[in-house]
């Protein structure tokens, strides 16, 4: 009874990681799109204030 459960609890923990695995990871964090991230681009590029003392800041 004892190995039947231990097996039983192996080869779920087996299909857990491998469904975790599978999955592509989304980074949470990411709040700029790719308009908003160009846009800042060329505000530092053309050194416009405030945004590119901000930049220096960071």
């Amino acid at each position: 009874m004892m190995k039947h459960r231990s097996l039983l609890l192996l080869t779920f923990l087996f299909y857990i990681m491998t469904d975790v695995n599978s999955q592509n990871f989304i980074h949470p964090g990411l709040l700029h799109s790719q308009s908003s991230l160009e846009r800042i681009r060329e505000l530092v590029r053309n050194k416009s204030q405030p945004a590119y003392g901000s930049f220096n800041i960071m």
